[in-house]
């Protein structure tokens, strides 16, 4: 894709940065899928700005947020 759609070295560095955290999140949010007793599927919703950088959607509606 970089190929394709070449990026600044900045925006790349920005990027992966970026990615590094949402991997963070993604395993936290694993645990906590597993952790859930009626194992319905779980929403993660990512955040840039705010108090929290995800938040956690559980079964019956209950949420977590995740500050960083």
């Amino acid at each position: 894709m970089l190929l394709i759609y070449p990026v600044s070295k900045q925006w790349f560095k920005l990027v992966a940065e970026r990615l590094d955290a949402v991997a963070v999140l993604y395993c936290r949010a694993t645990l906590v899928a597993q952790a859930d007793p009626e194992q319905p599927p779980l929403r993660v919703d990512l955040y840039r700005q705010g108090p929290y950088d995800a938040l956690l959607t559980l079964s019956g509606g209950r949420s977590i947020g995740v500050p960083r």
